[in-house]
This record gives structure tokens, C-alpha cells and sequence, in this order.
């Protein structure tokens, strides 16, 4: 089974890094953000609010890394291959956040 969102915090919090656990915000702003002030972002994403991108998935971890205001992408890691090492537009993120979690990301910074 995956890590609780208090694990995965606790896990940073070892590793001497400042975790943060949010909900989803009512406006792409905050998100957006957030993600441009971290240093990584732990995001939980599925297919339940959009599938245009994690449509194979109830619910799936990935990281996002080096927003560009420029474009509105990330960079992002994800351990299912289907978007490991792509730039992604952020908005599409949000609207792919799991809703239905009790949490949807966690703000890292060293």
C-alpha cells in the first residue's frame, strides 16, 4: 500500500527538509504558487476530476520539479514512466488533483 500523507511528511522531516501537507485551493493561484516556491511538490493525482492525463489511475504519486512561469509547466517525475522526465502544464496537475484524498500535495524545501 502507498504511504499516509503524515508518513511521507515524517519521512522528509528525517531527512532534515520542511514538508508542508495542503489541500487542493479553490483556485489554481495558490496552487500555482506553491509549487513555484517549493523546492519539490508532492502531488497525488487520478482520473476521478480529469482523466485527460493519470486516466489509468485511482490515485497515483508524482513529483513536479522547476516551474516555468514562462510556459506554466513542470517538470515531473512519476514511477509509472507515463510522464517521468516531462514538462506538463500545471493546470492540467490541478485539475488531476484526487479530490476524494484527504489531502492532494505537500510543499518541500530544504
Amino acid at each position: 500500500g502507498a504511504l499516509s500523507w503524515n508518513q511521507l511528511r515524517k519521512v522528509c522531516e528525517i531527512s532534515g527538509l520542511s514538508a508542508e501537507i495542503k489541500r487542493k485551493p479553490d483556485d489554481i493561484d495558490t496552487f500555482r504558487n506553491d509549487v513555484a516556491n517549493s523546492d519539490t511538490t508532492l502531488v497525488l493525482v487520478c482520473k476521478d476530476d480529469d482523466d485527460a492525463l493519470w486516466f489509468y489511475t485511482n490515485g497515483h504519486y508524482v513529483n513536479l520539479w522547476e516551474y516555468d512561469p514562462e510556459t506554466d509547466t513542470v517538470f515531473v517525475t512519476d514511477s509509472s514512466g507515463m510522464f517521468n522526465r516531462d514538462r506538463v502544464n500545471l493546470e492540467d496537475i490541478y485539475r488531476a488533483l484526487k479530490t476524494r484524498s484527504n489531502a492532494q500535495y505537500m510543499t518541500v524545501e530544504q
